[in-house]
């Protein structure tokens, strides 16, 4: 993966665009919301990241992370159960589960513990586990780079050079905005509450459409849980 154009190439290609407008003293505003648009907009490989595998415990319900939460951690953003034999099914992610929980059984959720370095299941695994060892895969979404002014001269945009025009689009949306430019975007709903996108937002949205068509998802795929896996 190439990774070579700059954001300053992008904001230089929107002032462009605007005439020559000045927009100095908001650029790294407008090339950082681009890059957090375009990060968020789905599960990109890049913004995707292991983050370790816990061994299910009896009578346990918080399990310390490996080598702590990563600096660059956004949110837990897939957990599978699984034993040797087969996945049983993903766990729910929840922002947070209660320390005491007041149920037994096999796990059902998962909540990330950032400060204590530590993720906590639900409901508590019974006093005798199957003999089959049971764990949880976990993977998360990684936050995006911040673009300030030390780095927007830099390739540090992560994502191939390939979707940099869907960047710059990005950036090209706020550039027209902050430029009072009415081919920004436009956003209008009909009596039937249907939504329709005008301007470059609607251009943005296409490439990132088209961009979902040509990237692999390698950690979306269908899990269907086994019925004699779930003990609860």
């Amino acid at each position: 993966m190439a990774v070579t154009y700059t954001p300053n190439e992008a904001f230089n290609y929107a002032n462009y665009m605007t005439k020559e407008m000045n927009l100095s003293r908001v650029q790294y505003q407008i090339l950082d919301e681009a890059c957090s648009r375009l990060w968020n907009a789905a599960a990109w490989p890049w913004t995707i990241g292991y983050l370790d595998t816990i061994t299910v415990a009896a009578d346990t319900t918080d399990y310390a992370v490996t080598g702590n939460f990563p600096s660059d951690f956004g949110h837990l953003y897939l957990a599978q159960l699984f034993n040797s034999d087969k996945i049983l099914k993903p766990l729910a992610i929840v922002p947070l589960l209660p320390a005491t929980p007041g149920r037994v059984g096999q796990p059902i959720s998962i909540a990330p513990i950032v400060a204590d370095n530590e993720v906590r299941i639900y409901p508590k695994p019974p006093s005798t586990m199957p003999s089959d060892t049971q764990k949880v895969l976990l993977y998360y979404k990684k936050n995006p780079p911040k673009i300030t002014s030390a780095n927007a001269g830099t390739a540090c945009l992560v994502q191939d050079d390939r979707w940099f025009h869907v960047y710059k689009s990005g950036v090209l949306i706020n550039a027209y905005k902050c430029a009072d430019d009415a081919r920004g975007y436009d956003i209008t709903r009909d009596a039937q509450g249907s939504t329709k996108l005008g301007g470059e937002l609607a251009n943005f949205e296409y490439l990132i459409g088209e961009m979902k068509k040509s990237e692999e998802f390698t950690y979306e795929w269908d899990v269907y849980a086994d019925a004699k896996g779930d003990t609860r």
